[in-house]
């Protein structure tokens, strides 16, 4: 047992040994490659900020400017709505309506009421307008009076069927008893 750890104790030992080689080879290598990617960064970091310099400064002025016309320009609008009672109702009114999605908010019994009474009349006004005006009918007293006209002339003519005497004229005469002169 003693043998196969001073084995794998001397393996580790060569292993690192050639690691370190390498570790070393490479820093040999990469560190001027480092060194000057480093001072080309460098380099070039300078050119960029005396290039943008002119660039950062006027917009650094522009934006200084802008700000100082728009502060008091916004101060004014918000100091107006604040002032304004129809904003002011408006926040009023948002806030009870967040209050009552919350469930903060309850109504009086009086308010209820209020409410229902509201409703239902809004409802009555709906089915009202819902339903079609009654119009009257044009025509009808025509239609009335030709009617009992017919029934009339109908009445008459039965009378006169069954309820006139058989030698009237009014009936008509049978083909036999027609004779021409």
């Amino acid at each position: 047992m003693k043998a196969k750890k001073n084995a794998a104790a001397e393996i580790t030992h060569t292993a690192a040994e050639t690691g370190a080689a390498y570790l070393a080879d490479a820093r040999k290598r990469i560190a001027p490659l480092a060194a000057s990617a480093k001072e080309k960064g460098n380099a070039y970091a300078q050119q960029a900020a005396v290039a943008v310099a002119p660039a950062v400064s006027a917009a650094k002025i522009k934006a200084r400017g802008s700000y100082e016309d728009v502060v008091p320009k916004i101060s004014d609008a918000l100091e107006n709505l604040a002032n304004n009672p129809n904003a002011q109702e408006a926040q009023y009114r948002g806030l009870a309506a967040l209050q009552a999605l919350r469930g903060d908010l309850t109504l009086s019994r009086g308010d209820r009421k209020k409410l229902q009474k509201a409703q239902a009349q809004q409802i009555k006004a709906l089915r009202k307008s819902a339903k079609p005006a009654k119009t009257k009918k044009k025509g009808g007293g025509f239609v009335v009076l030709l009617l009992l006209g017919g029934l009339g002339a109908v009445g008459y003519f039965l009378w006169k069927k069954f309820m006139a005497p058989s030698d009237s004229d009014w009936q008509a005469h049978s083909a036999s008893a027609y004779q021409p002169s």
